[in-house]
């Protein structure tokens, strides 16, 4: 037994009465992205194409299985006061979802398309999903949808290789006999909580320091604002192929100073952003796999961290000077990586800016860890991944490298993802195609100074606003299908809303014209101020004070909503992002009501209030509900009113 008589983990820590425990860091950060309705964007889609007999049955038998081996898939995750928790369900109670379908080999697309964006809800079913499509005799496509706060990159050739056994066991009739695991993904989660609360003051001293006085954001060549625009959070993608040869080179310079492949890559990228304007101050966000000081490398679950990497570009210096200043600050930086990105974030309480990640614009991801492989006895596999359409940064940049059977380097496969909203499709293959060429003219002369490294120029940028998806730009013909190592875009940040997880920088807000601070008036009005300032300790709130200038934090934010939402007020975290001050998110949660005015004067009026709760319902309910014979019915959610 634990304090008080409580059962406990096996790292010692109480369980309470009602089996919850704590989120780890990584879950939380993803926790609150959902709460803010991050939609698709962390779900992680993988598709295995199959050819062979296929026993129906034991596939399904062995995903539950699986589900029962690793917790974090049959965990469900429930919120008191804005505060989450989670709860590991009982294997016997855990079932996955999984279907069996029938569909045409020209709807098969179109299908997995819509059933990779099952939107999931956290706090009532498990964060997995399957449809098995056949297509022809031994002919089958299974789609796994699982959310990212259940699972990573570096989970998915455990989670395949814990698949084919249990399948093959099922075949013969046994169970699946898993080796234990060394340890329970709740028990690192609060180990991992214990070490950084041990923490000395020198680690987050280091990213004080290194982080200070960051650009923010970068000067990059985005699109004019799009506030509202449809397109708001969805992606658009261009692919370019690095040969075996340019691959080898690369290979070879990060040797000669000492770097590896992804700092030669991020020395790369900065040269093309520089280019495009965005200065000599680089800040890099880089997802690090978060897998030490546990024996973790069998678990499924979400460990991952992201840094912050700044790439200094003064003084003009050479391709390779340039590699080598990358080595020495990832090397630094990677020796702290144990802080939490959140506390961070936390400690440096950046500025939030509307559509903006906090810290960084510009992620890069090089997807190096084993490859996920399913194998089923008599049948012949591949894995694909498979994009929900939904950006996680404003600029991505994911990478995979391949190696041939005897280790020499076999080619790398560039992603960069986008948010439609921020960039134009041109701009980005102009990126694709300048970051190729910055790496070809770093390797065949180190010694060339980046200011001389010849680029295409820059084309203009377009005026209008993105009206529709753009079609991802077809990969070179010679490119190879990617291979799949744990592949889902990088983790750490909600596509269109300000996601700090710290706290917010208080500062006090200009009069308004006329030089006297607005008082609130309306019932709405002195509800919303009422809660506002007993959640921020705050005695006064005027009708244009900021939520987030008062101090205000993203778990405070998810704590307003539940206590607004208690009194019959329809608020969600995401209304606080999108409608920071009194008036405004007065104004939102009353937008269309009957009978109720935020009383603000001309402020207020319907004009400016964006969609009413009404329209709002009504396009939820057009754009979830599930089409006929669809595999995974989508759950109806109430999207956010101002992207």
């Amino acid at each position: 037994g634990g304090w008080l008589g409580l059962p406990v983990t096996s790292s010692g820590a109480a369980v309470p009465p009602d089996g919850t425990l704590p989120l780890s860091f990584a879950q939380r950060r993803l926790w609150f992205l959902d709460q803010i309705d991050a939609g698709v964007a962390y779900n992680m889609p993988m598709l295995v194409r199959l050819g062979g007999p296929v026993n129906v049955a034991a596939l399904r038998g062995a995903l539950e299985d699986v589900v029962a081996r690793h917790e974090p898939l049959r965990t469900v995750f429930a919120v008191h006061d804005g505060e989450p928790s989670q709860r590991v369900l009982p294997a016997e109670q855990a079932r996955p979802g999984f279907s069996a379908v029938e569909v045409a080999p020209d709807k098969l697309d179109a299908r997995v398309a819509e059933a990779a964006r099952h939107r999931f809800d956290l706090g009532a079913e498990l964060p997995i999903h399957s449809v098995l499509f056949t297509t022809g005799p031994d002919e089958h496509a299974l789609l796994l949808v699982m959310h990212h706060i259940a699972t990573d990159g570096w989970s998915l050739p455990p989670f395949m290789r814990d698949l084919s056994r249990a399948y093959r066991e099922r075949l013969a009739g046994r169970a699946a006999g898993f080796p234990p695991l060394p340890i329970r993904y709740a028990d690192h989660a609060v180990r991992h909580r214990t070490r950084v609360d041990a923490l000395s003051g020198a680690e987050l001293g280091y990213w004080r320091k290194a982080l200070a006085d960051l650009p923010e954001p970068l000067p990059l060549p985005r699109r004019p604002e799009t506030r509202g625009a449809a397109t708001a959070g969805a992606a658009g993608t261009v692919r370019r192929w690095i040969g075996p040869v340019l691959h080898r080179r690369l290979v070879e310079l990060g040797r000669e100073r000492g770097a590896t492949l992804f700092m030669v890559l991020q020395a790369g990228l900065a040269v093309v952003l520089e280019r495009a304007g965005a200065g000599t101050d680089l800040p890099i966000g880089a997802p690090v796999a978060g897998r030490s000081g546990d024996e973790v490398g069998d678990l499924v679950g979400f460990f991952v961290n992201l840094l912050v990497l700044r790439t200094d570009l003064s003084g003009d210096p050479s391709a390779g000077e340039l590699v080598s200043r990358v080595r020495e600050t990832d090397l630094e930086a990677f020796s702290h990586q144990e802080v939490p990105f959140e506390r961070v974030v936390q400690e440096l309480g950046p500025v939030r800016r509307p559509g903006r990640h906090p810290l960084v614009d510009v992620v890069l991801a090089l997807q190096n860890n084993a490859r996920a492989e399913l194998s089923l006895p008599g049948v012949e596999s591949r894995v694909e991944v498979v994009r929900t359409g939904a950006a996680r940064f404003e600029l991505l940049v994911d990478v995979t490298d391949d190696y041939g059977n005897d280790g020499a380097p076999a080619g790398v496969a560039v992603t960069v993802e986008y948010r439609l909203d921020a960039f134009a499709g041109p701009v980005m293959e102009w990126l694709a195609d300048a970051l190729v060429r910055a790496l070809e003219s770093m390797a065949a002369d180190p010694g060339v100074p980046v200011s001389a490294i010849e680029l295409p120029p820059i084309p203009e940028i377009s005026l209008t606003s993105p009206s529709a998806p753009a079609p991802a730009t077809e990969p070179d013909p010679t490119a190879r299908a990617e291979p799949v190592r744990g592949a889902a875009p990088a983790s750490g940040a909600l596509p269109g809303s300000d996601i700090d997880l710290g706290r917010g920088t208080p500062r006090t807000d200009p009069a308004p014209a006329g030089g006297r601070a607005r008082v609130p008036r309306t019932d709405v009005e002195r509800r919303i101020a009422a809660v506002w300032a007993d959640v921020l300790g705050v005695a006064r709130i005027g009708l244009d004070d900021g939520f987030f200038a008062l101090g205000g934090n993203s778990l405070q934010a998810v704590r307003v909503a539940a206590r607004l939402a208690a009194q019959g007020l329809p608020a969600t975290a995401s209304h606080l992002f999108n409608a920071p001050t009194v008036a405004e998110l007065a104004t939102e949660l009353t937008a269309g009501a009957p009978g109720t005015a935020t009383g603000t004067g001309a402020e207020s009026s319907a004009a400016t209030a964006g969609p009413t709760r009404t329209e709002v319902s009504a396009e939820a309910s057009a754009a979830t509900a599930a089409s006929p014979g669809s595999a995974i019915p989508r759950l109806p959610r109430i999207p956010r009113t101002r992207p």
